[in-house]
């Protein structure tokens, strides 16, 4: 299990977390790591994770723009996702509905494309030539609206 940390533009997260004496002191048992997009952090199971997130929420509201959980090998959930398979909620499947990619330029979200049901992630390559890494993310339909900033046919 694996969580990834998505800071804000120009925060650098990882210096950010290891710097300060409390989120230094939350991360001691874990082995964060800077990636492209932000910070990564491995964890033994979900409920470990979501506390994580938990203990972090200074940090998470003030320095992180996005939090997402590995639900498969390349596939992210967002926190609301997340709390919802760990309560058992969710019937998680190989297939959700409401996903979108995320590209990432130089380590930021610089590009968010809503995926259509039934379509997967190989078509959309096109869409994300220039970015540094392409992140794929479930959600539920109501939330982070305002991070579809694009659209498949552009």
């Amino acid at each position: 299990m694996k969580v990834l940390l998505l800071p804000e533009p120009d925060v650098d997260l990882y210096d950010t977390l290891l710097f300060s004496e409390t989120s230094k002191s939350i991360l001691q048992f874990y082995e964060p790591k800077r990636v492209i997009c932000g910070v990564l952090i491995k964890v033994s199971s979900l409920g470990i994770a979501l506390s994580l997130v938990s203990e972090l929420r200074w940090y998470v509201q003030r320095y992180i723009r996005l939090l997402l959980f590995e639900i498969f090998e390349n596939v992210y959930g967002t926190y609301a996702f997340a709390k919802e398979i760990y309560r058992r909620d969710i019937q998680l499947e190989q297939n959700w509905d409401d996903r979108v990619l995320l590209g990432i330029k130089g380590g930021m979200i610089a590009k968010v494309v809503k995926m259509e049901r039934g379509i997967k992630r190989h078509v959309y390559e096109k869409n994300f030539e220039d970015m540094d890494a392409v992140l794929e993310a479930w959600r539920f339909e109501e939330e982070d609206e305002d991070l579809v900033i694009s659209s498949a046919t552009e």
